[in-house]
């Protein structure tokens, strides 16, 4: 139960923190990589602040009230079942409903692209997939650890986030990968 809660407060704080995350220098890089236009950047971003807009009140309920709702209901003695019952199955609703529209905003967002462009997408996925294989070829060695091992170059930018510095570029992002986030930007 402590588990549960704890995890529920973590992600809601990562959340809850807005943008801790250089995002407008990875969308760079998405947008150099497809080519897109100006006119499909903007409707991307459009589709993507009214997401923004719908979900954050759903993950403030997530991550700042059922929590504490779920603590007092398991404090109570003796327990009310279907109280208890009634915010987790809340918590899971919320949690289908978000995965819904998310995968409703991807739908749109690709709408937007070319063939072209969806092609390079299904490429940038199939790439994606070897993401963790990489990561454990430089945990074990068998690679130079882009974080660790690259030097910084005039062409890098240098970041600094809660999570320890970024770059991006041809070089990996430390913060984003102990968040469990991206491992290499290019």
């Amino acid at each position: 139960m402590r588990l549960l809660l704890i995890g529920v407060l973590a992600v809601g704080s990562v959340f809850g923190q807005g943008g801790g995350f250089p995002l407008s220098a990875f969308l760079a890089l998405v947008r150099d990589y497809l080519t897109l236009t100006e006119t499909q950047v903007q409707q991307i971003r459009q589709q993507n602040a009214e997401f923004e807009e719908w979900v954050a009140p759903k993950y403030e309920r997530m991550a700042s009230v059922l929590p504490f709702e779920i603590a007092a209901e398991t404090a109570k003695d003796p327990i009310d079942e279907a109280a208890l019952g009634a915010r987790y199955g809340e918590l899971e609703r919320l949690r289908r409903e978000i995965a819904a529209r998310r995968a409703g905003v991807i739908a749109a967002n690709l709408r937007v692209l070319t063939e072209a462009q969806r092609t390079k997408m299904k490429a940038l996925d199939e790439a994606l997939k070897l993401v963790d294989t990489g990561a454990q070829a430089e945990a074990f060695l068998l690679m130079p650890n882009k974080c660790r091992d690259t030097p910084a170059t005039a062409e890098d930018s240098v970041i600094q986030d809660p999570l320890g510095g970024i770059r991006y570029g041809s070089v990996c992002t430390q913060g984003l990968q102990r968040a469990g986030g991206f491992t290499r930007a290019r």
